[in-house]
């Protein structure tokens, strides 16, 4: 580097690292290679504003220049394998460094103790190995100390010392579950991970701990009082064992524990006195603790989560907790505690706190259950219930039959008395709130009106499901008042018909007030007797998912503000008196399919926008299909019948053709693989603009690819392989088509280079090009595809090299198709198989043999080499040669024919190779008799 750098004052950034000559490379030999080399120059401590300096991977040899001291900005230093020597500089200690980098070289020393213990430096950031004796005492200790401590808890926990590291032996932050900050383990997530053993003592060797989960395992024996030594843990979460004894007073040590969670187990005795401020999250919640909830925990003032149900508690509910007003959720059903709750946590509205406290039968029966404020409510809605359904009893209650109108109340109070409102029939009540969430009505012969004045009133209704009954006269007005109101199922009634006072008949809609029930998801008035225009204010639901008002009698247009309505999947007007247009949002949604968004059967109503592209694609489809059917000197307009196979017995509607798939309203799939094609592609089928796959593989396609299909610019996968297609790839076919992660061309009779455009589509993961007639240097620039899982170019006339990014690739591990299981295996249950992370060996399954001179010198190598190696085993092991020349001993100095036994020996040689080959010639050693290839392609 010369001395002249130095006079880049306002240099930020310098980056040299990696330097080596290129130019003459696969022509010469190593040493021929030139890098950056010599002493790296003091001149660059004149660089005060450096702040990043990268040399590495080059052959600098020297010391680390002392005055890099003075780039005091310096965050990132980078100097790593060189041949760098010498102690490492105390003074540069003195820099803000983020990222050190100085692993294999021959450096001595040790790091400077301001960058050893710098929280800045974590385990990837400071990496120094591969020296002579260079060393960083004050983190290497702890750091050995936990890595044992990780092992030894994992292995007491019952787990397999394989599965915790990972495959990486020295670097715990990426062992199973650990997290870790600066060189300090912080965090352990051992969740799910079928562990059976005890909770380990030896967590206490891992003081910088901050969060513990072993939820969810089969773990037993007691809760290791040790735990309480971690003072800096804020999250415990154990939960879903089962572990038993005594929640440990020693977790009170534990001061800034914000999350605890020992819920689930088998967990007995009293609560400790937990007094932790900082404690939000305390979930102890089906076990078996007995005794009173500790009056203490009303000074844990930040305690938003408190779960206590379903124990053996018992002794009066504690007024202390009316003091946690920042409670959100209170569950303390299921125990045996009376008394009532606390008067600051009963006025609390339902919205802020989420209240359990049913189901509470004291062991004492001189003691009531517990008692709320909140069930006054429930006595309330009770009596608006009864009258909903008397008034919808109808006929039954005509002229005050008191025979009918009591057996109709039994119906719904079903066995559970006039009470219990808990018990009756379709009838659920929210068991935080204590309100009636549900009516759920449906079949049940009700032929009366749905009271206005008290449906209105039961305003924590979710779900009102009345259908399939003979209900008359009005929706209620009143509805509008159900603002948790999310599905509302009025289907097959006659709603709409009715009398008016003098006796007329009259014909009722939809209330404009339903618009008013914005938390609506699922609307459903189909069926009914309904008249006059859809209201504007339903499009103020912007929740509404599905929308049913077909088979009515509405008339008039449809409103625009219903196109405000984007979430909906489900829109259903037919059978009406409609007319005008859908409204433009919904016709072009790509929501709502063809089988989602009907509006047939009315007067003139119209989706012009899909009815458009309906009727464009399934013309395109039927040309396609006849063009692709038509062969050289014959007519397309000879093969109309064609289309009956394509239409599969539904001419009109093309979603259900074959091999068709329909995305909303647009073709996104063709699928007519093996479908006896034998024309040519057409051009038209670039108007098919949202396809995604187009497979027409395995027929008898012919002529050449069509350029349009770079139109296609969404698409996905394109397979026209197993055709007769000949020409070449014209580069304009897939310029565009950004998104392809599958090409397959393969066994067709394409021609010419393979096209370098191929190098700029980075999704493609599988590319097979294999059984053509491809000639040329293999593009260099498919060595940019980073996400290529799959490479197959054999069988053509390439030449030139595989990209080095793809032949550096490892193989991918392939099994044999005849490999024999043996009987034994059989009964070995299977282990389960690991999703791949990040971390996981990118592979490349890459097929190039049977070409013109294409090569991938890795591969090559290290298969020739194995080859020969096993060539010379096989043939030792026959014996051939061995035999040959004990026949000449036996000969007793005869003369023999050197030649013949050459010839012999060749023979038998061959012979024997057939064996090894295993009928499928010498090419590919994976399907040689008894040989797996490993993931390295070794």
């Amino acid at each position: 580097i010369p001395k002249s750098i130095g006079d880049l004052d306002s240099l930020k950034v310098l980056n040299l690292g990696h330097n080596e000559k290129e130019s003459n490379k696969q022509n010469s030999s190593e040493d021929d290679v030139k890098q950056l080399n010599g002493a790296i120059p003091e001149e660059l401590g004149n660089l005060l504003k450096l702040e990043v300096l990268r040399l590495e991977g080059n052959q600098f040899s020297g010391g680390i220049p002392k005055i890099l001291e003075n780039c005091e900005v310096l965050r990132e230093l980078y100097l790593n394998d060189n041949k760098l020597e010498g102690n490492f500089p105390a003074e540069l200690g003195k820099l803000p460094l983020k990222k050190l980098h100085v692993q294999n070289n021959n450096l001595d020393g040790l790091i400077p103790s301001e960058l050893d213990v710098s929280k800045e430096l974590d385990l990837n950031s400071l990496l120094y190995n591969g020296n002579k004796d260079l060393r960083a005492p004050n983190r290497q200790k702890p750091i050995d100390a936990e890595k044992t401590a990780l092992k030894l808890c994992w292995k007491i926990l019952g787990g397999d010392p394989k599965e915790l590291i990972n495959g990486e032996k020295h670097d715990h932050s990426r062992w199973k579950g650990v997290t870790v900050e600066g060189y300090r383990v912080t965090e352990i997530d051992w969740s799910n991970c079928e562990l059976s053993g005890t909770i380990p003592p030896q967590l206490r060797n891992l003081p910088a701990l901050t969060s513990l989960k072993l939820s969810k395992n089969s773990l037993r024996g007691e809760i290791a009082k040790e735990i309480g030594l971690l003072g800096k843990l804020k999250k415990l979460c154990i939960n879903g064992n089962k572990l038993s004894g005594e929640i440990p007073q020693e977790l009170n040590k534990c001061k800034v524990l914000t999350h605890l969670d020992l819920s689930k187990n088998e967990l007995y005795g009293d609560i400790p006195t937990l007094d932790q401020t900082a404690l939000q999250v305390l979930n102890l919640e089906f076990n078996e603790l007995s005794g009173a909830i500790p009056p203490t925990l009303g000074n844990v003032s930040d305690l938003s989560e408190l779960k206590l149900n379903n124990n053996n508690l018992s002794e009066e509910f504690p007024e202390e907790l009316g003091k946690l007003n920042k409670l959100k959720l209170l569950y303390v059903h299921f125990n045996g505690i009376h008394g009532r709750i606390s008067s600051e946590l009963d006025k609390m509205p339902v919205e802020q706190l989420k209240l359990r406290y049913g189901s509470n039968f004291p062991f004492n029966s001189n003691y009531k259950s517990l008692y709320s404020k909140r069930e006054r409510v429930v006595g309330e809605e009770i009596g608006f219930v009864k009258k909903c359904w008397e008034k919808m009893g109808g006929s039954l209650l005509l002229g005050q039959n008191d025979q009918l109108k009591a057996k109709h109340m039994e119906q719904l109070f079903n066995g559970g008395g006039d009470k219990d409102i808990r018990m009756w029939k379709g009838v659920e009540i929210d068991p935080i709130s204590g309100h009636v969430s549900k009516i759920e009505w449906p079949n049940c012969r009700l032929s009366g009106v749905i009271p206005n004045k008290v449906i209105g009133k039961l305003i924590y209704l979710t779900t009102l499901n009345l259908e399939d009954n003979k209900l008359t006269g009005e929706i209620p007005k009143s509805i509008g008042r159900l603002k948790n109101l999310k599905i509302l199922k009025l289907k097959n009634n006659s709603l709409g018909d009715g009398e008016d006072s003098n006796g007329e008949i009259v014909v009722r809609g939809i209330p404009k007030d339903l618009g008013n029930c914005t938390a609506l998801e699922y609307l459903s008035l189909s069926n009914n007797k309904l008249g006059g225009r859809v209201p504007q204010n339903l499009g103020h639901l912007k929740q509404l998912k599905t929308f049913k008002i077909n088979s009515n009698r509405l008339n008039g247009e449809l409103p625009e503000e219903l196109g405000k309505l984007t979430n909906l999947d489900t829109f259903q007007v037919d059978n009406n008196n409609l007319e005008g247009v859908i409204p433009k949002e919904l016709d072009e949604s790509p929501k709502l399919g063809i089988h989602d968004l009907q509006y047939s059967n009315n007067n003139g109503l119209e989706a012009p926008i899909r009815d458009e592209f309906i009727s464009v694609e399934s013309e395109v489809l039927k040309e396609c299909w006849i063009h692709m059917n038509t062969k050289a000197g014959e007519k397309p307009e000879d093969n109309k019948n064609s289309t009956t196979k394509l239409f599969n017995g539904s001419s009109d509607e093309h979603s259900k053709w074959k091999g068709i798939t329909i995305k909303g309203y647009r073709v996104t799939e063709i699928a007519w693989t093996d479908s006896k094609l034998s024309g040519e592609i057409p051009s038209e089928i670039d108007q098919l603009s949202e396809l995604t796959k187009l497979d027409l593989s395995e027929n008898k396609l012919s002529g050449e690819i069509v350029p349009t299909l770079g139109e296609l610019k969404k698409l996905e996968v394109l397979n026209l392989s197993f055709n007769e297609l000949k020409g070449e790839i014209p580069p304009e076919a897939l310029k565009t088509c950004k998104f392809l992660t599958e090409l397959s061309l393969s066994n067709n009779s394409l021609t010419g280079d393979i096209p370098s455009i191929l190098g700029k589509l980075s999704e493609l993961t599988i590319c097979k090009l294999n059984d053509n007639n491809f000639s040329g240097n293999f593009p260099s620039e498919l060595g940019r595809l980073k996400k290529l899982r799959l490479l197959h170019v054999h069988n053509n006339q390439l030449d030139g090299k595989i990209p080095k990014d793809l032949d550096n690739k490892p193989q991918p591990i392939k099994r044999r198709n005849n490999q024999k299981v043996n009987k034994k295996d059989k009964e070995v249950k299977k282990p389960k198989t690991r999703k791949l992370d990040q971390k996981a060996v990118e592979t490349l399954d890459l097929i190039f043999g049977n070409n013109h001179t294409l090569t991938a010198e890795k591969r090559d190598k290290a298969v020739e080499e194995d080859k020969k190696a096993l060539l010379a085993c096989w043939l030792k092991m026959q014996g051939h040669e061995a035999a040959i020349e004990a026949a000449a001993e036996k000969m007793q100095g005869e003369e023999r024919d050197k030649e013949k036994d050459r010839e012999l020996l060749e023979r038998k040689q061959n012979e024997s190779l057939k064996l090894l080959y295993d009928d499928v010639g010498d090419s590919d050693v994976n399907q040689w008799k008894g040989i797996t290839v490993d993931e390295k392609g070794r």
